[in-house]
């Protein structure tokens, strides 16, 4: 209700809002989950988390993932520098290497075509979801030139401590 009529309260689940089509088409992309270790309802709280679909995924620095995992099968975007030394071509298509901002380093499983201008010690962005420690990329996307890297991984970077002004790591 509130992601519609821009907030909510148990007077705003009226008969009119629960049959709202906009409502009602929202609510049928929700999943729930109970988790079992809340003592509800000796204490009335509640934890709600959202994963955006349709196009809008988050971003996480490899930190991100380590210091708050995605939820399971959460599609979101990681990105950092492709962390030199490994790159393995397996079989086929696929491709593995791990992404770091310098602080945490976490492995990437691809298969597909890499872009061209992928390489070690350059920037990327993955989509994917983990599975265990790796995460699986469905995409792989990388720096378009020489200058150019993606906004959220510099300000991974930056947040590490190891970007600054348009220089990366070992240039």
């Amino acid at each position: 209700v509130a992601f519609v009529t821009g907030g909510a309260g148990l007077a705003a689940f009226t008969e009119e809002t629960v049959r709202d089509e906009r409502i009602l088409a929202l609510s049928s992309k929700v999943r729930y989950v109970v988790d079992p270790n809340n003592p509800y309802p000796k204490a009335y709280t509640g934890h709600v988390r959202m994963t955006l679909k349709d196009g809008i995924n988050y971003f996480r620095s490899p930190s991100q993932v380590l210091s708050e995992p995605p939820a399971t099968g959460e599609v979101f975007r990681i990105g950092g520098l492709v962390e030199a030394g490994t790159l393995i071509r397996g079989q086929g298509n696929t491709v593995t290497f791990s992404v770091t901002d310098t602080n945490t380093v976490v492995p990437v499983r691809y298969t597909g075509i890499l872009p061209d201008l992928f390489a070690e010690g350059a920037g990327m962005v993955a989509l994917g979801q983990m599975e265990g420690d790796t995460f699986i990329a469905s995409e792989v996307l990388a720096k378009h030139d020489e200058t150019y890297m993606p906004k959220e991984v510099i300000d991974a970077l930056k947040e590490q401590g190891v970007y600054k002004d348009g220089t990366q790591p070992g240039s």
